[in-house]
């Protein structure tokens, strides 16, 4: 992992402890640890800070500059926005300094600008904003008063309070506009992003805002503030910065008494109303940072995934510190839970499906068993006794009488395949077959009935072996067809 985003560290170890997110969210936890920590006097009160490309821009509470830095703090050039009289030190007096304190850099109409906004938190002193024009640092100023006395009755800000604006991100539709709380609610108000630039480019008519009030985090009783964010466009996620200084109103400093870093869906952020969950306080083995973060903007990811950022850090001496942090991100499995329980569903129609085709084979089995298969019963195989002709039964074979000839009924010829049961039919001629009358069945003689010999009349019994049913060819053997004559009734003349 990068170590060094500064010139000079202070080689201490610092950590951020994980928390997990409690609320509705798809955040599970986010874990932060501090890289480095550098202190610097080149920007004094660092109050708002953002990446463009490779260029740090940041601004101070109490200077007149914007300010453009290399990676490692080294000053690259500085901006006036607009002349203040300044002490020894370098910073403009207190009472006179116009508390910039909100920075976002965002494209206009194709060309990125700086957007800084004073606090208003001392009216008309505090009440202005600042849009520059990037590729040619061309700046526009424009009085927010008006503007911020809207916000101020539209949040229900008491009288005695001052609105007390910290931070502003642009989304990929919108402007949030973060008002910090002095230990009372903190409070983000949303513009349409077009509506709002046109105000601060000169138009007049004020843009509407949507109004949305949280709970942060406290320490020691004391609720923090908002005191810096930035949007992760990606991710459609904000960073958020509060901190907490024991103080009551907007314009004295108090004591600092540690600070918080959040993560959260901008999704999300409509739906709550406490911020508390999202947020972890910054500690240092274990004891809680005393540092007041200002502000908090990301630059990369490291090799590792891992979201580098940088956050500004103002204690009202004069001196800034930069912390340099690495945020990593979990969330939760629900996606793939929703995939694992859609593929264990589809597994599931697959095998009903399967099921369902393995029953439709068993019943067409089954048809095709009733349709091929016929139920072969013992009493529908002819039996050939040795002292007498077949007897063939009118619904199921011929029956032939020593003393009759065999009626046959012709829907009640049996076809049987000569491959499949060996039948042993006497041999009679074309020309000899018995003409049956309707009236009158043929009577034989007996001494002209066929002789069947015992030797040579073989008893056959059939197999009734499912598989190996005869299967009924009408083709296959010869059907005798009686001819049915009304006037004449021939006699059947057997054969020796």
């Amino acid at each position: 992992m990068r170590k060094s985003l500064l010139a000079s560290l202070i080689a201490a170890s610092l950590s951020v402890p994980s928390f997990s997110i409690l609320a509705d969210s798809d955040i599970d936890s986010v874990n932060v640890e501090v890289l480095t920590q550098q202190s610097t006097e080149i920007i004094p009160s660092a109050s708002g800070v953002e990446w463009s490309g490779d260029i740090l821009y940041a601004i101070s509470d109490d200077s007149p500059w914007l300010f453009r830095l290399n990676s490692d703090l080294s000053l690259i050039d500085k901006l006036t926005l607009k002349d203040y009289p300044m002490d020894a030190d370098g910073r403009i007096p207190k009472a006179e300094k116009p508390d910039y304190e909100a920075l976002a850099i965002d494209a206009i109409d194709g060309v990125e600008h700086a957007i800084i906004l004073g606090s208003g938190s001392k009216s008309p002193l505090r009440d202005f904003a600042y849009i520059v024009d990037l590729s040619d640092d061309t700046i526009t100023e424009k009085v927010m008063t008006d503007l911020y006395a809207q916000l101020k009755l539209q949040a229900g800000i008491a009288d005695e309070q001052d609105i007390n604006i910290e931070a502003i991100t642009a989304t990929d539709d919108d402007i949030l506009v973060f008002h910090r709380g002095n230990n009372t609610e903190n409070v983000i108000f949303e513009f349409d992003k077009e509506d709002f630039y046109d105000f601060l480019l000169g138009e007049e008519e004020l843009p509407e805002a949507e109004v949305m009030k949280f709970q942060l985090p406290s320490i020691d009783g004391v609720m923090s503030g908002f005191s810096g964010a930035s949007y992760l466009a990606e991710e459609e996620a904000l960073l958020i910065t509060s901190s907490v200084e024991d103080t009551s109103d907007a314009y004295n400093d108090g004591q600092v008494l540690g600070s918080f870093v959040g993560y959260v869906d901008l999704d999300d952020l409509e739906d709550l109303d406490d911020l508390t969950p999202f947020m972890t306080l910054i500690t240092i083995n274990g004891e809680t940072l005393t540092t007041k973060l200002e502000s908090i903007t990301p630059k990369q990811y490291n090799n590792e995934g891992d979201l580098e950022v940088v956050a500004a850090s103002d204690n009202d001496n004069g001196i800034s510190e930069f912390f340099d942090l690495a945020i990593q991100v979990s969330f939760t499995d629900e996606d793939e839970d929703e995939d694992e329980r859609d593929d264990e569903d589809e597994r599931d129609d697959e095998d009903e499906r399967d099921d369902e085709d393995e029953r439709d084979d068993e019943d067409e089995r089954d048809d095709d068993d009733d349709e091929v298969v016929p139920s072969v019963e013992p009493t529908l195989v002819p039996t050939v006794t040795p002292t007498a002709a077949p007897t063939l039964e009118p619904t199921a074979a011929p029956t032939v009488e020593p003393t009759a000839a065999p009626t046959v009924e012709p829907t009640a010829a049996p076809t049987v395949e000569p491959t499949a049961t060996p039948t042993v039919e006497p041999t009679l001629e074309p020309t000899a077959a018995p003409t049956l009358a309707p009236t009158a069945a043929p009577t034989l003689e007996p001494t002209a009935a066929p002789t069947v010999e015992p030797t040579a009349t073989p008893t056959v019994e059939p197999t009734l072996e499912p598989t190996a049913a005869p299967t009924l060819e009408p083709t296959a053997t010869p059907t005798v067809e009686p001819t049915l004559e009304p006037t004449a009734t021939p006699t059947a003349e057997p054969k020796s």
